[in-house]
């Protein structure tokens, strides 16, 4: 059985495999990239999820909130909100937000939940390799660690993990190929191509 926790991980993977690429000078379509991952979620994409005893919708951690307005005095500092994808970086740091605030209404969906750890890796490169703008470099990095913001922990928490691992994904069944496996396949079929052209 998968579990949310693998799904977002995986996303996370892959939106770091995106910004290592093109922090290289690659090129890569991270918008086919992330549709390939939403596509996992099957007929759970864009399902708002409930409780067990379908009562109420399952919401984000509360203590998000004031996390929240400290990230919107950031953001607004750095005019991230006007100019979100110059440079990159703004897009995946404000998206960590706007995915459950102003997208979600704190109503968790488990393609959200992907979409955030999507992001979360793009932005995890960009600390890692010091590549955010100067003038914001410290507060940004200082924000993510100390609030642990590429944490799933973070916005979800255990309890309501296990709500959807139990309800949601117990008989989910994911796709034939995962995306390890479609690297692979990838990487033969490169393989054989520079095999046959040396021959």
């Amino acid at each position: 059985m998968p579990t949310v926790r693998q799904f977002y991980k995986k996303a996370f993977r892959s939106g770091r495999e995106v910004q290592i690429k093109e922090h290289s000078g690659k090129e890569v379509d991270g918008r086919a990239i992330w549709n390939e991952l939403e596509n996992t979620t099957k007929e759970l994409k864009d399902m708002i999820l409930l409780t067990l005893d379908s009562s109420h919708t399952l919401k984000y951690n509360e203590s998000l909130k004031p996390i929240y307005e400290e990230m919107k005095r950031i953001i607004t500092r750095f005019g991230m909100d006007t100019s979100e994808f110059d440079p990159k970086s703004n897009h995946f740091f404000c998206q960590l937000m706007n995915l459950v605030d102003k997208k979600s209404a704190f109503q968790i969906k488990l393609n959200k939940i992907m979409q955030l750890g999507f992001n979360a890796g793009q932005l995890s490169i960009f600390i890692e390799k010091n590549t955010l703008p100067d003038d914001r470099r410290y507060t940004i990095t200082d924000f993510i660690q100390t609030n642990k913001m590429l944490d799933l922990d973070t916005y979800v928490d255990q309890e309501t993990q296990e709500i959807i691992n139990s309800r949601y994904l117990h008989a989910f069944k994911v796709s034939k190929f995962s995306l390890k496996k479609q690297r692979s396949r990838r990487h033969k079929q490169k393989s054989s191509k520079k095999k046959s052209r040396a021959g």
